[in-house]
């Protein structure tokens, strides 16, 4: 048995006996050795603090403009080809992306073939720094907003880069996944 688990155990045993002699010497004590308390005399011992509660992450989703999505959102893939709105959800709860980096294309022109190939080697520098290996050596995906002719015309240069699991979706984030 290691030195730890030992430890552990005789830990665990001490606590056990310390539980079940307060509860012998208090008449008034319930019964297996639990303790009442209320609200003005709980104290809990700083190394032994319970952790707080968290809520459960929020499964709703809400409609967000491609244009104002910021790095470390999430949202889930609606199939359009062409998109304005996204639906955003909490990163705890289950989504397609992951919004990663985010970045203004410098081309002084737009090509429809030219600026989606320059959005997507202008991610895959910052792709590297988020998952942990370059993106040829990745099997998570990379998907990146960038202008259509309509939004360049109107001063849109921002490139939104996105990561994605591949047919499953995520919980959390993937950073530094190195996968």
């Amino acid at each position: 048995m290691s030195a730890s688990r030992f430890l552990v155990i005789n830990v665990l045993s001490l606590v056990l006996v310390a539980g079940s002699l307060a509860a012998c010497s208090d008449p008034t004590a319930p019964p297996g050795g639990a303790t009442q308390t209320t609200p003005s005399s709980v104290s809990t011992p700083a190394d032994t603090a319970m952790p707080e509660a968290t809520a459960p992450p929020s499964t709703e989703t809400s409609t967000e403009s491609v244009f104002s999505l910021d790095v470390g959102e999430c949202l889930n893939d609606d199939g359009h080809l062409f998109v304005e709105d996204v639906p955003k959800v909490d990163c705890g709860a289950p989504h397609d992306f992951e919004v990663f980096a985010s970045l203004e294309l410098t081309s002084a022109e737009f090509d429809l073939i030219g600026t989606k190939t320059e959005a997507e080697e202008a991610c895959k520098g910052p792709y590297a720094e988020f998952v942990g290996l370059a993106f040829d050596d990745s099997v998570l995906d990379l998907m990146t907003f960038h202008p259509t002719a309509n939004s360049w015309m109107l001063g849109d240069r921002r490139v939104s880069c996105l990561i994605g699991d591949p047919g499953v979706q995520t919980v959390g984030s993937l950073r530094g996944a190195l996968r």
